[in-house]
């Protein structure tokens, strides 16, 4: 049965075609176009020429596309595939998908946890057909992470101020910068502001288990952001 439009998901998986299907963001606004991507060839396409588009899209159709390919490996025979030829091959693909956009973070994130997955289920003696099945609800579970963090947000957003004492004119609520930071950057990675201020996106970012690199001409400010976010730190080491 035929979807209309306003059915599709920006990423979505298809388990009984094996594949993973995408609203292709390169001929929006002018036209919408459904395409189903079922190839290695095909995923690394998507991702390269942003057909998929957008931190937390990109990370959901790497997760997707790696447990499809993982599928296709095992082939018909699954119960009689050993781990190490299959893990080979799982891994020859898994870096075959992030050579697409080899600075991309969430793409490398992504399929770094699916890697990390596969590898602990092995180890938990996991045969490799339900490693298949454990690597399915990881691309899911991907997937749900970033549906419960955006479910909410749309073009305004309601923020509440929050009173600041530094000496700072223009600081804005930590909170519009973690936002902007939980859509755009995995754990771990580095987030950058080139008018850093008083540091609001630094603390941010260090709140939620990023790095930080910050540019700010003015040495007072420097001083303020490094007092306010190395404030934190010793109180969370506390």
């Amino acid at each position: 049965m035929n979807k209309s439009i306003i059915e599709y998901e920006t990423v979505e998986l298809d388990d009984n075609d094996n594949g993973v299907i995408i609203i292709d963001q390169t001929r929006l606004p002018g036209k919408t176009e459904i395409i189903r991507l079922h190839t290695a060839q095909e995923i690394w396409d998507a991702i390269y020429l942003l057909k998929v588009r957008g931190a937390p899209a990109i990370g959901v159709a790497a997760a997707m596309g790696i447990y499809i390919l993982a599928k296709e490996i095992a082939g018909q025979q699954i119960e009689k595939v050993d781990f190490d030829s299959f893990y080979e091959k799982f891994k020859a693909q898994k870096d075959y998908l992030n050579s697409a956009r080899p600075t991309a973070v969430n793409l490398s994130w992504a399929l770094n946890r699916m890697e990390q997955v596969c590898i602990k289920a092995y180890e938990e003696g996991k045969a490799v057909s339900e490693i298949i099945e454990i690597l399915g609800r990881e691309a899911r579970e991907i997937k749900e992470e970033d549906i419960s963090l955006f479910r909410n947000c749309r073009d305004v957003w309601l923020i509440n101020t929050v009173p600041y004492r530094g000496k700072h004119f223009a600081a804005y609520p930590p909170k519009l910068a973690e936002r902007c930071i939980l859509a755009g950057c995995p754990e771990g990675g580095i987030v950058l502001d080139p008018f850093f201020g008083s540091g609001t996106t630094g603390l941010a970012a260090v709140r939620n288990g990023r790095q930080y690199i910050g540019i700010e001409l003015n040495g007072e400010y420097c001083v303020l952001a490094g007092e306010r976010i190395g404030g934190f730190i010793e109180s969370r080491a506390d």
